[in-house]
């Protein structure tokens, strides 16, 4: 591919601005209320919560907090901090205080690169997951959005319409009663418009899509699926 080399300076810069474009959807569609459950939730508990905190004496309470820190962060037992701990350190020579800091950055230099390689091997799992999950159940696999994440709004028409769907028993038996009715007639209603479906025969319940393991992904049990044991993909 042409833009192969520069694939590790744009696509970071492309998945930052992914993130940006969902959450700014996300934020106009709540804001416009086509997330209207997202958008009733956040403000009625901002009117509650405005009821709620309009009642607090906010002056008293910052007036105490800010007195309170004060006495706590200058007050005269600061003196006992300068003689167990500044003069104590100020007392060691150069050598020692040289060896504390080395040893200092050696601790942070070690935490930060087990965080890092930590979250290396996370960012791997997942790959070799969502890999494994292409290969089982094909290549479309996307995230379930929770929020309107839709580029273009979807508005239904005002000339939409639908129609139930009903059971092939219930179908017939209206339309036995509607031909052996008082009036002998074919009457045209919703019934007679509804389209019929067999009644779905269950057999047995596969195991869901969720993987799990480290080596070899294996599917975890499913509760419905009592005869066969989570077997692993060889």
């Amino acid at each position: 591919m042409v833009l192969a080399p520069f694939k590790s300076i744009l696509m970071p810069i492309q998945e930052i601005l992914y993130k940006v474009c969902v959450i700014l959807r996300v934020v106009s569609s709540i804001v416009l209320w086509r997330d209207s459950y997202a958008a009733f939730w956040i403000v009625t508990s901002s009117f509650i919560t405005s009821f709620v905190v309009i009642w607090i004496p906010w002056a008293i309470i910052i007036k105490w907090w800010f007195t309170i820190f004060v006495w706590t962060i200058f007050g005269p037992w600061m003196k006992l901090v300068d003689i167990y701990y500044v003069q104590r350190k100020q007392n060691t020579t150069e050598e020692e205080r040289t060896a504390k800091m080395e040893a200092d950055y050696e601790r942070r230099y070690n935490l930060i690169l087990g965080e890092w390689s930590a979250t290396r091997i996370r960012k791997e799992n997942a790959v070799k997951i969502m890999d494994m999950k292409r290969y089982m159940f094909g290549q479309f696999l996307m995230r379930v959005p929770i929020f309107k994440e839709e580029r273009f709004p979807y508005e239904p028409a005002f000339t939409s319409s639908s129609m139930p769907l009903l059971r092939r028993r219930e179908s017939s038996s209206s339309s036995s009663f509607r031909r052996h009715g008082k009036d002998g007639g074919n009457e045209d209603n919703d019934e007679t418009s509804a389209r019929h479906y067999n009644d779905i025969n269950i057999v047995r319940h596969i195991n869901g899509q969720h993987l799990s393991g480290d080596m070899v992904p294996f599917r975890e049990k499913n509760n419905y699926d009592d005869e066969h044991d989570s077997m692993p993909l060889t």
